[in-house]
Formats: C-alpha cells, structure tokens, sequence
C-alpha cells in the first residue's frame, strides 16, 4: 500500500510492513473519516 522507500526502516514502518492487509484498510479508512 504505503511504503516508504526512502525513509530509514523505522519501528512504524516495521509494524506497518507486518501488519495484514485488513489492518492497513481499517487504519487507512479511520484517518480518510478523521480527515475528511
């Protein structure tokens, strides 16, 4: 989905690339609906 390339393999970045899909869809909507 997101991956940062250029940015150093981080804790986040880590725990973002482990995380399944449905996780990633489910974060990304709850930013979508607190943005928009």
């Amino acid at each position: 989905m997101c991956d940062l390339v250029d940015a150093p393999p981080s804790f986040e970045t880590r725990v973002w690339r482990t995380m399944p899909n449905t996780t990633k869809q489910q974060l990304m909507r709850r930013l979508f609906n607190i943005f928009l």
